[in-house]
């Protein structure tokens, strides 16, 4: 395998070109501006991520995003990218990165809501530099870590989550000629 670091990028995100296989992709995990009021500052945060990527290499884009989905037609639309949870079957059941209902990171005192604020995005660029160029057959989603720790002590049982975010784990078959040929992984907390 070979991967390559890419080191001009102007956007809050570590980014990188591989090798996996035959595949040439670009890889990257962003953490992009927290809050509402700032849809348009990551709207140009994840337009510069893309840039990062060389013209026409396919990438995916990963990590905590804090989109709203207000957020979701401007960058799938006007960008080109394709969200793996609507991508896969959209389960509503996977669909909530932050749920303060469950997930009691911060404690039960916190303030109650749910958002999705993490996304893999796939663009849709050449994989390869050999044709045919598999497409994208299919795409699975899932939360990951959604569930808490156990840890037993001294007679007590304790439940507590690593983070306040669930991970995602998104898996992107390829085809060729209708022929799954083989997989990309990408996963994220």
């Amino acid at each position: 395998m070979f991967f390559q670091r890419i080191t001009k990028c102007d956007a809050p995100s570590v980014a990188a070109v591989a090798l996996v296989d035959e595949y040439v992709i670009g890889l990257s995990s962003s953490h992009l501006i927290p809050g509402k009021k700032n849809s348009l500052i990551r709207f140009e945060q994840i337009k510069s991520l893309k840039k990062c990527f060389p013209c026409g290499m396919a990438f995916v884009m990963a990590g905590d995003f804090n989109m709203r989905k207000s957020e979701d037609k401007p960058v799938e639309e006007r960008l080109g990218l394709v969200d793996a949870w609507k991508a896969g079957e959209s389960r509503q059941n996977h669909m909530y990165t932050w749920n303060s209902f469950s997930n009691q990171y911060h404690g039960p005192e916190a303030f109650k809501f749910r958002c999705r604020f993490d996304r893999i995005f796939i663009n849709r660029g050449s994989i390869t530099s050999r044709p045919p160029n598999p497409t994208m057959a299919k795409v699975d989603f899932k939360l990951v870590a959604n569930k808490p720790l156990i840890m037993r002590e001294g007679g007590k049982c304790y439940k507590f989550h690593l983070s306040d975010h669930y991970g995602i784990l998104s898996t992107v078959h390829l085809s060729q000629d209708n022929d799954v040929t083989n997989s990309l992984r990408m996963a994220v907390n």
